[in-house]
């Protein structure tokens, strides 16, 4: 169980603290109504509740040594997405990247997108809507967790990547 003020990894909201357990006020003339984590996002405002004992994917963020070996090995993660050439089968590859909650397939999937980038750059094209809008969701959810780990601001994290895998 978590406590009150801990930073904790939320599903698709990445970073929230904890404000609050309890029974929320929608579920406070329900006696047998279970404990909620009140969860605020740190990237958006509001709230979200989740039940204590829920199946909903929540987990510790990493701490800094768990961070900075991540970057350290990002040169060693693979690129590939398979989805092939269809709309349908590339977003449902992001997609299952993105619900792994797992940062090494957030990594993966930048990686890949940034890699279609270029290629499209190089022919004067851009990626499409798609790939720009799971590029900017997995961006936002591993350097916001960086950030947090690292203690520097989000818009930070590239730099600090950047930086260090040039000095390795």
């Amino acid at each position: 169980m978590y406590a009150i003020g801990d930073l904790i990894y939320y599903g698709q909201l990445g970073v929230c603290r904890v404000g609050g357990i309890g029974v929320p006020a929608f579920l406070a003339n329900d006696p047998g109504a279970p404990l909620y984590y009140t969860l605020e996002p740190i990237q958006k405002q509001g709230s979200v509740f989740v039940p204590v004992d829920g199946d909903a994917f929540i987990r510790p963020l990493m701490d800094r040594s768990e961070a900075l070996a991540l970057i350290d090995r990002m040169p060693t993660i693979s690129n590939s997405v398979r989805g092939g050439k269809n709309l349908q089968g590339i977003a449902q590859a992001y997609s299952e990247k993105m619900r792994s909650h797992n940062v090494d397939d957030l990594v993966s999937l930048i990686l890949a997108i940034n890699e279609k980038k270029k290629q499209r750059a190089a022919v004067n094209r851009r990626i499409g809507n798609i790939d720009e809008s799971y590029l900017k969701r997995a961006e936002s959810l591993l350097f916001g967790e960086l950030a947090c780990a690292l203690g520097i601001e989000e818009s930070a994290v590239p730099g600090f990547i950047t930086d260090r895998l040039t000095l390795h």
